[in-house]
């Protein structure tokens, strides 16, 4: 082989050495997402548990027996009641527990600055002292996956399926002059709002480790129902105005 291939060969194996690890480095961080979920809804997704029965019921979880029910079984069902809380408080503080791998959006309210950060039970219901589903949702995804997990909170009171939430399909299908059911929905365009703001902010509140990570949206979470089930005609067509 004449020298000047060999100067070619070998700085292509040079090459290779620099490019092989830059390759492998983006596929890796192709290969790891940030899992979003979209939790919407009414009222319940805002948050208005309250934080004080909530602590009532950790300090005073009792179960209800028939007078038959020998007490060690008694107290096994309560020390089996009492594990499948364990999660929501830290072990060693006594503090309600938080993490660090899940993370949340919530816009509480329209024009104020937005809730954004790791999860907590303070920080993300509808006011002080009020917490919402995002708060065992954050923990069971948690342990599910391995990878961060950001949770969009787009919940609205008092809103409709049936026009507030109206979809491009429902719009499609639409017949008439009816110049509203052409129209969509105040609360599906807030929620494509809320989800489009927490992709675009979505490094802001990441650890710098899984700031290359790819986005993924992952699932979405639907609690609504009870503003549809006060007129008959939303309550009979509620299943076909879910289509997107």
């Amino acid at each position: 082989m004449e020298r000047r291939q060999l100067m070619l060969l070998g700085g292509s194996l040079v090459a290779l050495c620099f490019l092989i690890p830059i390759f492998l480095q983006i596929w890796f961080f192709r290969h790891k997402v940030v899992h979003v979920v979209l939790i919407a809804g009414d009222d319940n997704v805002l948050g208005y548990a309250q934080l004080e029965n909530l602590q009532q019921f950790m300090d005073n979880v009792t179960i209800i027996e028939n007078e038959n029910t020998k007490n060690d079984e008694k107290e096994e069902r309560k020390k089996k009641r009492m594990e499948r809380y364990d999660h929501l408080k830290d072990p060693i503080t006594g503090n309600w527990s938080t993490r660090d791998d899940v993370f949340i959006f919530s816009e509480r309210k329209r024009h104020e600055p937005w809730q954004i950060g790791p999860l907590n039970i303070y920080d993300y219901g509808a006011g002080p002292g009020l917490f919402g589903p995002e708060f065992e949702i954050g923990h069971v995804l948690g342990e599910a996956f391995d990878e961060p997990v950001v949770l969009v909170k787009a919940g609205f009171g008092r809103k409709t399926l049936a026009q507030d939430w109206r979809s491009p399909s429902r719009i499609k299908g639409a017949a008439g002059k009816d110049k509203a059911a052409k129209t969509l929905g105040y609360a599906w365009i807030h929620t494509l709002h809320d989800l489009q703001y927490a992709l675009e902010h979505v490094t802001d509140v990441l650890p710098h480790a899984y700031r290359k990570h790819r986005t993924q949206l992952t699932g979405i979470i639907w609690w609504h129902g009870y503003s549809d089930v006060l007129k008959s005609q939303n309550l009979n067509t509620y299943e076909h105005n879910l289509k997107i």
